[in-house]
């Protein structure tokens, strides 16, 4: 047999409604009025706020950098940490004796305490740094939650101040600390760099010019001392030759009646080497200026050249006229003009002598000169290295040296509050009415969830239900058309039994209704 199904209307539910109406209304003032005891006897909570401003430092910082890396937002990060944790928050409980009826012992209570605190990071609009922090604590009295929040609020306080001259403090030490060695490695590296210059003394680079200048010095004296050699050896080989025409004259005279002496023959080599003489210094001043030591030189000798010649044609002319006057006479043992040419030769000697130990020292010089100009490529590698070593360490130090004064300053700077800090600006407030619970929301969640179970309950009900209670659920039953039904039949007396009892319903709907809203509005105003 194929079911019919039947559009329900509004009428049928409220007839279900109207039968099932204890079900409905037991659940629904059962869930009220438990709801509006749960609010009644829910512990209050109130919640005491504090509000800390976080000040930049008064000083600029174009003036005084501070020495802190972290900004606001991580320090106050690691500051609650501090001020949470379970020895500061234990001495809190039991400074003022809360949760007295928690039980005590273990770590619950601190738990329960870091819950009731709050800790609310305040920015600007679109700006990420932390420009203020709002500190609460929740608790069941006014008095104390607003104690508790004055005490945190000064530990924050204190505790960033003092993380804040703690870091400071560690930044100047670290960096005195790095100063001191970097002081002992620029000591070494000067030491080092002082005695590279000190033992390659005249390698170096910044001497090369010089000992290029001394160099090309002790090549002109060489150049001078070897022509002024020349010259003296030249004149040493006229004089030698001056002294064998001296000893062939008096070795004349003793033999025969010859030339007197200072006759020709010397004068003739005397003339003979002051025209070679001459010749010389013509080609000297064609080439050089006066003052040029070998035409100095050679106007020297040929001025010696020229009073040798008048000293012997004086002499010559002295011995004519003895002879002339007093005759032919025994020859002198020696000869003046020949002693005077011999000891000319020693001295020409001893001048040779003396240029040959010159011309051998500057040799000397000029080789350990040129030694010294070989060996600068290499010093100047090995001073590269060492100074390359001592500017660093040098510009280390310097580094150093200002970041530790800056960091001084800074120190100074947080050690006289003047440094970013924590000002209150809110000091805790006192709270009037608590923030919990929310008796409203209780007591309207309790008559919600009441009602909604209620009709739950009797849909239930009504789906598990087989009584026929109309034609059409006869019909739904047996396959037959339903001719007629009966009503029921009351007599007057049950039809005023049944409107009394109507009216004691309603009656009592209504009390339980004004009484239950009475009740909630009581306990949420009052509590």
């Amino acid at each position: 047999m194929q079911r019919i199904e039947k559009q329900l209307e509004w009428l049928d539910y409220w007839e279900v409604v109207t039968r099932r109406r204890w079900i409905l209304l037991a659940v629904l003032f059962v869930c009220g009025l438990a709801a509006t005891a749960v609010a009644a006897l829910w512990p209050v909570r109130y919640r005491s706020e504090a509000l800390v401003l976080v000040e930049q430092q008064n000083v600029p910082s174009d003036y005084v950098r501070p020495n802190v890396s972290a900004d606001a937002r991580q320090r106050l990060a690691t500051i609650s940490q501090q001020v949470l944790s379970r020895t500061r928050l234990q001495n809190l409980i039991d400074r003022y004796r809360l949760y007295p009826s928690a039980r005590p012992g273990g770590n619950k209570l601190v738990d329960r305490m870091r819950k009731d605190i709050a800790l609310d990071p305040v920015k600007t609009d679109g700006s990420q740094h932390l420009t203020a922090l709002k500190i609460a604590f929740t608790y069941g009295d006014p008095r104390t939650a607003q104690q508790v929040t004055n005490d945190l609020t000064s530990e924050f306080i204190n505790q960033s101040l003092q993380a804040r001259t703690q870091e400071s403090a560690a930044t100047t030490d670290f960096l005195t600390s790095e100063l001191a060695q970097a002081q002992k490695d620029l000591a070494t590296q000067q030491s080092q760099l002082s005695d590279l210059k000190t033992r390659y003394l005249g390698e170096l680079p910044e001497q090369e010019q010089s000992n290029i200048q001394i160099l090309s010095n002790l090549q002109a004296q060489l150049y001078a001392e070897t022509n002024a050699r020349d010259s003296a050896e030249q004149q040493e080989i006229y004089l030698q030759s001056l002294a064998s025409a001296y000893r062939r004259m008096d070795k004349g005279r003793a033999s025969t009646a010859g030339p007197a002496p200072g006759g020709p023959a010397p004068v003739a080599v005397i003339d003979k080497a002051i025209s070679d003489l001459e010749q010389k210094l013509t080609a000297l001043e064609a080439k050089y200026t006066l003052n040029y030591p070998d035409v100095v030189q050679a106007r020297d000798q040929l001025a010696k050249w020229k009073a040798m010649r008048k000293a012997a044609l004086l002499r010559g002319q002295t011995q004519q006229a003895a002879t002339a006057s007093s005759g032919p006479a025994a020859p002198p043992s020696s000869d003046p003009n020949l002693n005077e040419a011999q000891s000319r030769i020693k001295a020409a000697q001893a001048e040779i002598a003396m240029h040959n130990r010159q011309i051998d020292s500057l040799k000397r010089s000029i080789a350990a000169t040129q030694n010294r100009l070989r060996l600068t490529p290499l010093r100047e590698q090995q001073l590269a290295s060492v100074t390359r070593s001592y500017q660093n360490a040098r510009d280390n130090y310097e580094s150093l040296l200002k970041k530790k004064l800056q960091s001084e300053l800074a120190t100074n700077l947080e050690r006289r509050e003047e440094g970013e800090r924590l000002q209150v600006i809110d000091p805790a407030s006192l709270p009037q009415r608590p923030v919990a619970p929310n008796r409203l929301e209780i007591v309207l969640g309790g008559w919600a969830v009441g009602l909604a179970a209620g009709i739950g309950l009797i849909s239930a009900e009504e789906m598990t239900d087989d009584t026929l209670r109309s034609d059409f659920d006869i019909r739904q039953q047996i396959p037959c058309p339903v001719l007629a039904h009966v009503p029921i039949l009351r007599s007057a007396a049950e039809e005023r039994r049944s409107q009394w009892r109507r009216i004691a319903e309603i009656v009592g709907i209504v009390v339980l209704i004004l009484a239950s809203t009475g009740i909630g509005i009581f306990v949420c105003l009052v509590g």
